[in-house]
């Protein structure tokens, strides 16, 4: 028998330049889908900005939220930053699902 999961799904957003190994992108990777766990989401993908290739990675974000309606967590706005004025893109990641973007790292990480 196969099960539906009925959690909305959630999209996961990072830029793996902002780290300084695979090892810490892994663990943010982890963490995303432990805080997705957390509050009841399926972290259905996690789009991931290899260096070089911005905004690749981003635009397919976007265009995914708004198809979908997904809600969007990133471990922290810094991530936001190179693809321009960070309200406004929180604002537009928003729209769709009507859900704030969601941080998954605490605030001084």
């Amino acid at each position: 028998m196969t099960t539906i999961d009925e959690r909305p799904a959630l999209y996961g957003f990072f830029c793996e330049e902002l780290f300084t190994s695979p090892r810490e992108a892994a663990d943010t990777r982890g963490r995303m889908a432990e805080f997705a766990a957390r509050w009841n989401y399926r972290l259905a993908k996690v789009f991931t900005e290899e260096p070089g290739q911005a905004p690749t990675a981003f635009n397919r974000l976007r265009d995914a939220v708004r198809q979908d309606g997904a809600a969007v967590v990133v471990p922290t706005v810094y991530h936001l930053k190179p693809y321009g004025d960070v309200t406004a893109l929180v604002e537009e990641l928003r729209a769709p699902s009507g859900h704030h973007v969601m941080r998954s790292e605490p605030e001084d990480h």
